[in-house]
């Protein structure tokens, strides 16, 4: 959001950006003590208050959540998630404690931290029996998430946006078609 900064990432290659749309390109996560990202990437988040922080969330390979404070200069490995389609975060706090990361083709899991991303916490149990691939998470605030899920098939029950207001002990179905994607 500061600058004129395209990122891709490449699945067993990290991400790359380019500050020239795309004439060439650079490796991010090159700094001193950086992450190598070998996951492939799924989705970046940034933050709009802190114009060089963003998180990356990614399938396979590797860790499936990584923060950068420095624009991509060093890359930070968040806890033990890994194989992870979405990442979201808590932006009214301005700490940044409450993540959530949506699993890839997966039911019944769903990751939540409530420190950065240090430690995680499944708190997929907790949702409706039978609930879909718990994949495109969404923090509103430290307490209320929503929750996109789908299936292979998108048909049956446990399809659709889910929503908890009491931070993932108890969730309402609000939505009952399926989501997937964005």
């Amino acid at each position: 959001p500061d600058e004129d900064l395209l990122i891709a990432g490449i699945a067993q290659q990290g991400l790359w950006g380019s500050k020239n749309g795309g004439t060439s390109w650079s490796r991010l996560g090159t700094g001193a003590g950086s992450a190598a990202i070998t996951n492939r990437t799924s989705s970046i988040l940034y933050d709009p208050a802190h114009v060089q922080t963003f998180w990356e969330s990614g399938i396979y390979n590797a860790g499936g959540v990584y923060r950068t404070t420095d624009d991509g200069t060093t890359l930070l490995a968040l806890g033990n998630v890994t194989h992870n389609d979405s990442i979201s975060v808590d932006f009214t706090d301005p700490m940044r404690q409450t993540l959530l990361a949506g699993t890839h083709e997966q039911s019944g899991h769903l990751f939540r931290s409530t420190d950065g991303g240090n430690t995680w916490t499944d708190i997929g149990p907790n949702l409706p029996t039978g609930t879909g691939f718990s994949s495109q998470a969404l923090v509103i605030d430290a307490q209320t998430h929503l929750l996109g899920t789908y299936t292979y098939s998108n048909t049956g029950g446990g399809l659709g946006v889910f929503r908890t207001t009491d931070g993932g002990k108890t969730w309402t179905q609000v939505f009952s078609s399926p989501v997937q994607g964005h």
